[in-house]
């Protein structure tokens, strides 16, 4: 899926919206000689230097992949969000970032624009915003530079590790076998896991499909993707990633 296309699927929740952000401001950064004008001090000694020069036409992308490394990517989300967005220790992943505001509820997921597992989650998300067990976003992606998107979405909390097994087999389940709900009997631990949670079945069969039907992308099942709501409602995060990495990662 294009990134064009993602930035014109529907609001996730309009409402949390209404206090409104500065659309304009995306378009803006992609203005690399503007942007550094008015940014100039947050990258003396701190991120590497652009040489106007260099700012043409055929340019234009590598000398914002310049400026867009991951100190800058933050002045970035801090100009479009408010300033007192920080990384969160031990949540970056080699495309990806999470920022964390210490009197908001939720995160800004930084990734990388040609990440296509991230981008193929998020459609399935965005399609299927009802379903409990996939992230609740706050409006949509927004560009971060050329190489960089930004998401807001609800602050989670770790799932924990002696209930992720039993994740895990289902998930291992759902991507080998079409039919593997069929396979559960009712009075097992697995059975009585998606009486709880009875569309969890469904946010699995999803995935797989999406997955199946998008070139260029793995399944990256880790309990690391996996969180929960206050109330233990399971919530997949990230279940993709890139069956071909970029040689070098920002994060």
């Amino acid at each position: 899926m294009k990134i064009s296309e993602l930035l014109k699927a529907p609001t996730i929740s309009s409402a949390t919206d209404k206090k409104g952000i500065n659309r304009q401001k995306a378009n803006r950064i992609t203005d690399p000689r503007g942007y550094f004008a008015k940014s100039r001090g947050s990258f003396v000694g701190a991120h590497p230097k652009v040489d106007e020069n260099l700012v043409s036409a055929q340019h234009r992308r590598k000398a914002i992949g310049q400026m867009t490394r991951a100190g800058a990517v933050y002045d970035l989300v801090n100009q479009e969000y408010g300033l007192g967005f920080s990384p969160m220790k031990g949540a970056h992943g080699a495309f990806s970032n999470i920022l964390v505001h210490p009197k908001l509820d939720y995160i800004v997921k930084l990734f990388d624009r040609d990440d296509s597992g991230y981008v193929a989650f998020l459609k399935t998300v965005v399609a299927n915003r009802q379903n409990p067990h996939f992230p609740r976003l706050r409006g949509r992606p927004v560009e971060m530079g050329a190489n960089w998107m930004a998401v807001r979405m609800e602050r989670l909390i770790p799932y924990p590790q002696s209930r992720f097994d039993d994740i895990e087999f289902l998930l291992d389940k759902a991507i080998h076998y079409p039919n593997w709900q069929s396979t559960i009997t009712p009075d097992s631990v697995h059975g009585k896991f998606l009486e709880k949670w009875p569309h969890f079945a469904e946010a699995l069969d999803l995935l797989r499909d999406q997955l199946k039907s998008t070139k260029g992308i793995t399944s990256d099942w880790h309990q690391g993707n996996i969180m929960q709501r206050a109330d233990g409602t399971p919530v997949i995060i990230d279940p993709f990633s890139r069956s071909v990495a970029k040689p070098v990662a920002v994060f």
